[in-house]
């Protein structure tokens, strides 16, 4: 099964929640960039026993274009982010 990488609303206008539809096992990296590269929000998740649900608060940043990326040790997936 490929995992998939779910992001709502979107486009958003400052909170939007993620989830996964796979179990990600052990450490998680969850990063946000802008259209320029430079990274906004980054977290890790020392261990997510099942699917990945969490909220992502986008209120301090400007409107654009983001990039979501969600990797572990096995997987790697990517989103685009809209914010109004």
């Amino acid at each position: 099964m490929s995992a998939t990488l779910q992001v709502f609303p979107n486009p958003t206008n400052s909170l939007f929640t993620l989830s996964t539809t796979q179990i990600l096992r052990g450490g998680v990296n969850i990063e946000i960039s802008n259209i320029e590269g430079q990274i906004v929000y980054k977290k890790t998740l020392q261990s997510v026993g099942n699917q990945l649900f969490m909220d992502i608060d986008m209120s301090t940043q400007p409107k654009g274009i983001y990039f979501l990326h969600v990797n572990n040790q096995e997987v790697f997936m990517n989103k685009k982010i809209v914010k109004q």
